[in-house]
């Protein structure tokens, strides 16, 4: 059996601390410097993307916008930097749950608000009334 110097075995473990938060601390230096990290502010209370995205199609009722485009309105319609997943996520719940939204053909990633809200097509393109 080995014995450990405990004050060896504590040294190394500060070390290896002292190196991770380092580490970290770098990495998210790196992150900002190679664009791959947006500065973030917090959503203000009571904020609910659904409602956020669902209004931002009502005020435009002709209007098609892609999933960047709808973060880029609801970000500076709230004043916060809006989380790209979570806008995407919403929009497509919008068509594909709620059926108040619809894709627009041809277009990836692109959405429109429901024509007639009555019918909507299925996954082979055939339009089903409700």
């Amino acid at each position: 059996m080995t014995t450990v110097d405990q004050t060896k075995l504590q040294k190394r473990l500060e070390k290896i601390v002292e190196l991770t938060k380092k580490r970290e601390e770098i990495d998210k230096e790196l992150a900002i410097l190679t664009g791959m990290m947006v500065e973030t502010t917090p959503p203000p209370k009571g904020f609910d993307y659904k409602s956020a995205v669902l209004s931002l199609f009502k005020e435009n009722p002709s209007v098609e916008f892609s999933i960047d485009e709808a973060v880029q309105r609801v970000s500076s319609q709230y004043k916060f930097t809006a989380e790209k997943e979570a806008v995407a996520r919403r929009l497509n719940y919008l068509t594909d749950r709620d059926k108040t939204l619809e894709r627009v053909a041809g277009r990836r990633g692109v959405y429109c608000l429901r024509k007639n809200p009555e019918e909507h097509a299925n996954d082979a393109g055939l339009i089903i009334a409700n």
